[in-house]
């Protein structure tokens, strides 16, 4: 399971609290006024970092698209694959 992707049973509906434990997060982080005064200070813009795989994107179809070397050599760490995420295709809407 990925950080702040609740597994989801047949009716669509989330198993876990891991979701909501995540926006919490992302949240708490955000709060940090000071740092956002120094962010508008020297005009840099707030990074936010969205995990995409099977969320915007279509985990397999990156999986798909790597040789069997790579899948063979990276067994137990697909996400380990270099370039892995770029192969990636958006679902319908994503974009």
């Amino acid at each position: 399971m990925a950080l702040g992707v609740s597994p989801i049973n047949e009716d669509g509906f989330a198993t876990d609290n891991s979701s909501f434990l995540f926006c919490e997060e992302v949240v708490r982080h955000t709060k940090n006024f000071k740092e956002l005064l120094d962010l508008k200070k020297r005009k840099a813009k707030q990074i936010a970092f969205v995990n995409m795989d099977s969320v915007l994107v279509d985990f397999q179809t990156g999986i798909d698209k790597i040789s069997e070397e790579d899948i063979l050599k990276y067994k137990d760490d697909i996400d380990e694959i270099p370039g892995i995420f770029s192969l990636m295709e958006p679902y319908d809407g994503a974009i």
